[in-house]
């Protein structure tokens, strides 16, 4: 049997974290326990940041 999933990006170094974070976390929680779907976050890169101040790595919105 399949299930909906919510995949939601939280990652803790990115370039683009903003403060409502939380915020978004806690809502879409509630209302995947409300509707009975599965949240997924994604805490840790998939391919990490390079060495280099030029070479930024994949954005978080990439790595969905």
């Amino acid at each position: 049997m399949s299930k909906n999933v919510v995949f939601m990006t939280a990652m803790v170094d990115a370039p683009d974290v903003l403060d409502y974070t939380e915020w978004c976390y806690k809502t879409w929680e509630y209302w995947c326990k409300k509707n009975n779907v599965e949240l997924f976050i994604l805490e840790d890169e998939l391919q990490p940041k390079k060495s280099s101040k030029t070479e930024s790595g994949m954005k978080p919105t990439w790595q969905r």
